[in-house]
């Protein structure tokens, strides 16, 4: 076969494929739009003044009330930790043993700290329990795994 027969019929079968897509495309969009609705829609019941006032009241209320998360409980203990340590070489949290309780309706959270200064260092976990509902601490344990002092020069 000659490249020019090539030519032509590779353009032949391109055309072809065009048409059908094309073809394709217009069944989807424009046969296939359904019959246009003659009468409306029945919508919901309209609302009495007083169950108007009663949404209203209540959209209100939880209008500026935001969803208390883990990591909100995370940042929470991380102040914490912050405030309680004044020499924090470095703090991380343990992102495998943070959760919420569902028994207890509780986050636990979990944060190791390195504390030192230039004669030693301590290493520490501090584990803090956090309740969505007080958003507040409602317990907090700092338990020393590791205590180094330096050598004097």
């Amino acid at each position: 076969m000659s490249k020019k027969k090539k030519i032509a019929l590779l353009a032949a079968v391109g055309l072809a494929l065009l048409v059908v897509n094309g073809a394709f495309v217009w069944a989807l969009l424009f046969h296939n739009s359904g019959p246009e609705q003659s009468e409306p829609i029945d919508g919901p019941p309209a609302l009495t003044e007083q169950e108007l006032a009663e949404l209203s009241k209540q959209q209100q209320d939880n209008y500026y009330r935001t969803r208390f998360t883990l990591s909100n409980a995370v940042d929470l203990c991380g102040q914490k930790v912050r405030s309680r340590n004044s020499n924090l070489l470095q703090m991380h949290s343990d992102d495998r043993t943070n959760r919420y309780k569902e028994a207890d309706g509780i986050y636990l959270v979990r944060f190791e700290t390195v504390t030192g200064t230039s004669k030693g260092y301590e290493e520490s976990y501090h584990i803090c329990e956090v309740d969505p509902k007080e958003q507040a601490i409602s317990y907090y344990q700092e338990i020393l795994k590791k205590q180094v002092f330096l050598p004097a020069d």
